[in-house]
């Protein structure tokens, strides 16, 4: 754990993160940068196994960075609690006036932690673990009670998308409902992107999506459109990860990257799929939609939530629609043309970090005050 200098400020917000790569440190870096503009001092408490190389360069100066290998998204009695003593020790020495638990394993014990401490706190999920598909069923039930049981020991929960907000109102109790802030974008990083010269046009349109290849991300649709679609579409998966290896050739595949570079190969497509099996609310696709990408994206409730059918992007119910969407937008650059301005539009007006994550600087004042 890094050296706690007792000369630095004391933090009016200390965040507790398990994840610090992908989605999940997009929203924390955008919404540290948002609040600090205000004057807020912030430190981040992280875990390493997941971590993204250059993840502190995202963030604003003055940020205090304390990583806690423990802090693993597996349950280990091992790990949880060396996880906890080193929070706590953590928080004794700092003293923050609040606590923003970020991701399921962060949110138990970080709640935890701050009970212990008599400071107040509060917890964005970034996706309910017990919307996994994958998971056993006995698991998923078990990570539900946990969260329902959890509800009823911080001070705030704040869901970040739509279905979040809707499950986190049944799990809460009537005396402390949970609030909604959406996932917003760092516009200034969108912009310069958008500003960039584009690369030479190639001979077929281009689709692809974002992020690693996981269960959730439904690998399957995808495949399926790329055989279905080969011969008149370019199909390109960004920051696949080690799993990306297993796709089929008809797609090409980058390692993971830094965001920048993630964001330039992004605009580069023509159009951007997110078949998704479930979602808290995607950065990618919201990243898409700024940079003015037509979205074909999985009929879930995180994805209804912010797409339009037929306006700012297309909703499938399987991998035939995702190909039949796909082909169309292929076929007419003009349809392409429409629906991306309108999802930029759509963005710009609804998630943009500078306006949507002032919120915080409310909530966080009116927390920090509470015994």
């Amino acid at each position: 754990m890094s050296h706690i200098s007792l000369q630095s400020p004391r933090p009016d917000v200390l965040h507790i993160t398990e994840p610090f790569s992908f989605g999940c440190l997009t929203a924390l870096s955008n919404i540290v940068s948002a609040t600090a503009e205000n004057g807020l001092h912030h430190a981040v408490a992280h875990g390493t196994a997941r971590a993204m190389a250059g993840a502190e360069a995202l963030f604003p100066q003055g940020t205090r960075f304390f990583p806690v290998p423990s802090l693993r998204r597996e349950i280990s009695l091992q790990h949880d609690w060396a996880a906890w003593c080193a929070l706590n020790k953590l928080i004794q020495a700092l003293r923050p006036r609040l606590i923003h638990c970020h991701s399921s394993k962060a949110g138990v014990l970080g709640r935890l932690a701050a009970r212990w401490h008599g400071i107040p706190s509060l917890y964005t999920p970034h996706g309910f673990s017990f919307l996994q598909e994958n998971a056993p069923i006995v698991q998923r039930t078990i990570f539900k009670g946990i969260e329902w049981i959890m509800a009823r020991t911080g001070n705030a929960l704040v869901a970040c998308g739509q279905q979040e907000y809707d499950i986190a109102r049944t799990l809460s109790p009537q005396c402390r409902q949970p609030l909604f802030i959406p996932n917003a974008l760092s516009t200034s990083l969108l912009d310069e992107i958008r500003a960039e010269k584009p690369q030479s046009q190639p001979q077929k349109p281009r689709a692809g999506l974002c992020g690693r290849v996981t269960f959730a991300r439904n690998s399957a649709w995808v495949q399926e459109a790329a055989r279905a679609t080969s011969d008149s579409i370019t199909w390109k998966w960004i920051g696949g990860g080690e799993k990306a290896q297993a796709l089929s050739h008809t797609i090409a595949s980058t390692p993971c990257m830094e965001h920048k570079a993630a964001l330039r190969e992004m605009q580069q497509l023509d159009m951007y799929v997110q078949p998704s099996r479930w979602e808290g609310l995607s950065f990618s696709l919201l990243e898409a939609m700024y940079l003015g990408k037509p979205v074909i994206a999985s009929r879930i409730p995180a994805n209804a939530a912010v797409i339009h059918h037929g306006e700012t992007g297309f909703l499938v119910n399987n991998a035939t629609e995702l190909i039949q969407c796909v082909q169309k937008l292929a076929a007419d650059p003009s349809l392409r043309a429409r629906i991306g301005a309108a999802a930029h539009d759509y963005a710009a007006q609804k998630h943009d970090s500078r306006i949507v994550y002032q919120k915080y600087t409310e909530i966080y004042s009116n927390l920090a005050s509470e015994k």
